[in-house]
Formats: C-alpha cells, sequence, structure tokens
C-alpha cells in the first residue's frame, strides 16, 4: 500500500500525513519525501517572494501604469474592453490628479500589449521545449536513449543534479537506467536503476 501511494499519489498521501502529524518513516519512501518537501518549500519560497514584490509599490509612470492595466485585465479575465469603460477611467482620474484621459491607454494599446507579451512568452516557451525535447534519429534502444539522455544532461552542465526519472514500462526504458547507472558511475555520479525510477502506468 505504501509503496504504491508513494508512486501514485505521492501529493495527496504525504500532504495529508503532514496535516495530521503523521511521520512517514518507510526507508524505502524517503526519497519521495523529501522530493515532496523540496518541491513545496521551493513553492513557499516564491509565495513569500510573490508576496513582498506585491507589497511594494512602483513608482507610477505611464510604463508601469500600462503594465498594472494588462496585468489586471489578465489576471483577472477581464474584457480588453474594460479599459473603456467611463467610471474605471473617472477612478483613475479621481486618484493622481496630474493625469489626464489621454494618459490612460484605450483598448488598441492594451491589446498590443497583450499580444507582445504573448509573443513574448511563445519565444520563451519555444526556447525551453528545446531543451526538453530532442530528435533521435535511429532505433530507439535504451543504449541509444542513454547516450543522447546524457549528452543532453552534459550540454546543461546537470548530470549530476539527476534526481529521479520518471519512465512507463516499455523494455527499452529497462535497459535506459541500466545502461544511465553504468555510465553515471563511470563519472563517479551516484545513480540507482530501481530507486531513482518512478514508473508510471499509461
Amino acid at each position: 500500500m505504501r509503496k504504491h501511494l508513494g508512486e501514485f499519489h505521492p501529493e495527496e498521501w504525504i500532504d495529508t500525513c503532514d496535516r495530521m502529524g503523521i511521520r512517514i518513516k518507510a526507508q524505502q519512501s524517503q526519497h519521495v519525501v523529501a522530493a515532496f518537501h523540496r518541491r513545496h518549500n521551493q513553492h513557499d519560497l516564491l509565495n513569500e517572494m510573490t508576496n513582498a514584490m506585491s507589497t511594494d509599490r512602483p513608482l507610477f509612470s505611464g510604463e508601469a501604469f500600462l503594465d498594472a492595466i494588462v496585468e489586471f485585465i489578465v489576471a483577472d479575465d477581464q474584457s480588453i474592453n474594460v479599459i473603456e469603460c467611463r467610471q474605471l477611467r473617472n477612478i483613475f482620474l479621481l486618484l493622481c490628479k496630474e493625469l489626464q484621459d489621454s494618459d490612460i491607454p484605450h483598448r488598441t494599446t492594451v491589446h498590443n500589449c497583450i499580444f507582445q507579451l504573448w509573443e513574448e512568452y511563445i519565444r520563451d516557451l519555444s526556447s525551453e521545449m528545446k531543451v526538453c525535447f530532442h530528435h533521435t534519429p535511429g532505433h530507439h534502444t535504451g543504449e541509444l536513449l542513454a547516450q543522447i539522455f546524457l549528452r543532453v544532461l552534459d550540454r546543461f552542465g546537470v548530470a549530476a543534479k539527476i534526481g529521479w526519472i520518471t519512465l512507463d514500462n516499455a523494455s527499452p526504458n529497462d535497459t535506459f537506467v541500466e545502461t544511465l547507472e553504468q555510465e553515471l558511475a563511470c563519472r563517479g555520479i551516484e545513480f540507482d536503476k530501481v530507486t531513482r525510477r518512478i514508473r508510471y502506468v499509461i
């Protein structure tokens, strides 16, 4: 049961145990528990940073004003046309006596800004996908996959930082982790083909 929970429902299992004050003592589950706590500590840190940033009021500028409007529209799933609402524009004018109606962007400007941010996001995502997806010529044998996987890790200098690898139960993946274990051992990097592999069922 514990093995099943660790492999297929780690988030719910560990979170429930933490909330109930139950310590998971099983040795074979410690890597899953440690990975869960690392992830959630990183999320907590990110939330703290986000909250700290949100309490810092930026200096007013036309660019900061436009950014804030765009962020509001996107975050709250508002219509871009909300910026044309006379009552909303009056609120902006009320808050800053130096502000003129001509200083408040209209829907075309807001639309263009959102579209530009979207294009930048797609470019960044495309770059990330180039890291994640690698063309594999020839037969997808376990040995070949391990060599290509190592080449990608070496390219980004993270071969010594492998945590766990999620793979399905296809037989080439058994050979993949065996080869990976051997190759990393030759480099003095510890990797266990059994405990560092997370299996999933399609």
